[in-house]
């Protein structure tokens, strides 16, 4: 798993922060899971309880590919 940030101030209209706060990869077992949401949430500058962590699934072997228009 991946533990990441979901902070409420992380993205708005005006600035992106991508990148601000803690994520914590390769989570496995109950007591790595616990200390990994403790640290997301200590990465949070602002104590706010609608602050969240979000959990996923840790993705491998994903191959990207980006085309923009110029």
């Amino acid at each position: 798993m991946i533990v990441r940030s979901s902070a409420l101030n992380k993205d708005t209209l005006e600035i992106s922060q991508a990148g601000k706060y803690e994520s914590v990869t390769d989570v496995f077992g109950r007591e790595v899971f616990e200390v990994a949401v403790d640290r997301v949430i200590a990465s949070y500058d602002i104590e706010d309880e609608k602050n969240q962590v979000l959990v996923q699934p840790m993705l491998e072997e994903v191959t990207i590919m980006c085309l923009t228009a110029i």
